[in-house]
């Protein structure tokens, strides 16, 4: 499982640890947000724009569901 660490003040390093406990980096990133998208999408996270189109697609469904009943 990939996780990222704070190593310096604003400086978040994306890893992981190997089954003997060592630190692998993947890579350094300046804010969290940052360093959390990466993890999210190692770990088999989709992007955050296929999230939003996803999104968007199953809210304009509710729109013509809830316009059907009115």
């Amino acid at each position: 499982m990939w996780v990222y660490k704070r190593t310096e003040a604003g400086l978040g390093t994306v890893g992981f640890y190997d089954p003997q406990g060592k630190w692998n980096t993947d890579n350094d990133y300046g804010d969290p947000e940052s360093a959390a998208t990466r993890v999210h999408w190692l770990n088999g996270g989709q992007a955050e724009e296929v999230i939003s189109e996803k999104l968007a697609e199953e809210l304009a469904e509710i729109a013509l569901i809830t316009s059907d009943d009115y």
